[in-house]
């Protein structure tokens, strides 16, 4: 014989209101965590004088009384049954900013690992036991040999350049400013020539880690000039992480392929970038020289008496 369960009562959530953060920047505001402590306090256990929350959150009586008169002017608290309660709005709200809370603090903690030894290059030759300060260089976490500002460890085996060490007893964190990815697009037409001297001179003048290029007319142009490989292929997740690795990148892309190409990138945490047009520079035509008529002397200047 079955038994059929009740099932447990959820209140509802009122949703944030709009535009408001949440997370630890919501907590930046004014009263957000004594709002948030007064009504899990509420909410967890019966409390019947204000003065026992303000003893267990360090507050004055006049303070906590003050709060909560704010919150139920909100409708989020109230006192029903001799006890000081959440309302039905105010267990919503506590559920809503607990959980972006714990949403935020876990990206966060995410982002913060804690490294006590780690693989790198040899900047230079090293030895067992060297102190190193690591840096980015070309996207490749690189051993210094000395001290500095930074991320410093200490070797625990030797190795020449360009060899893989290992270094531990890490302190400090490694700098990494993010490369800008700039993007140039390319007209469907226009003169070949000198659509070509202009990207010639934007790959020279941006000094990208690497090239890219997507749709056709952007492939075919730079198949003429580059001197290095194109890539062709996941450009905007490539950029994105080179950006994160320190390394800029310069992206030819075709006009009508542009929307394509920026999808990705409407995060407004995503890496830093720039979009200009590739336009060709006209040739600078000199003032023609006067011409002489033949057979007609040329005056000379009469000397000054």
């Amino acid at each position: 014989m079955s038994r059929n369960r009740s099932a447990r009562p959820v209140p509802p959530r009122s949703p944030s209101p709009a535009g408001v953060a949440v997370g630890l920047r919501e907590l930046r505001r004014s009263g957000a965590v004594s709002d948030l402590l007064f009504l899990y306090e509420c909410a967890t256990q019966p409390v019947r004088r204000l003065q026992d929350v303000a003893r267990s959150m360090g507050i004055t009586v006049q303070a906590i009384s003050h709060l909560y008169r704010g919150l139920a002017r909100r409708n989020l608290a109230e006192f029903r049954e001799g006890c000081y309660r959440p309302t039905v709005d105010g267990v919503g709200w506590l559920h809503t900013h607990l959980e972006a809370l714990e949403r935020d603090m876990s990206q966060r903690l995410g982002q913060l690992t804690i490294v006590r030894s780690t693989r790198a290059l040899a900047g230079a030759r090293v030895r067992a036991g060297d102190s190193v300060r690591l840096v980015m260089q070309d996207g490749l976490l690189t051993a210094v040999p000395g001290g500095g500002a930074g991320s410093q460890g200490r070797v625990v085996a030797g190795g020449a350049t360009g060899e893989v060490i290992e270094v531990r007893e890490l302190s400090g964190i490694v700098q990494i400013p993010p490369g800008l990815i700039t993007v140039c697009t390319v007209p469907r037409d226009g003169p070949a020539a000198q659509l070509e001297a202009a990207a010639r001179r934007a790959i020279a003048e941006t000094g990208a880690g690497w090239v890219g290029a997507q749709g056709l007319e952007a492939f075919v142009l730079l198949r003429r000039v580059s001197a290095v490989p194109v890539r062709r292929f996941g450009l905007a997740a490539a950029a994105q992480e080179s950006s994160l690795l320190g390394v800029p990148c310069l992206l030819f892309v075709s006009e009508g392929e542009l929307p394509r190409l920026l999808g990705p990138f409407s995060d407004p945490q995503s890496a830093p970038l720039t979009v200009r047009p590739l336009e060709p520079t006209p040739r600078r035509v000199g003032p023609t020289p006067a011409r002489r008529r033949p057979g007609r002397p040329t005056a000379r200047p009469r000397p000054e008496s």
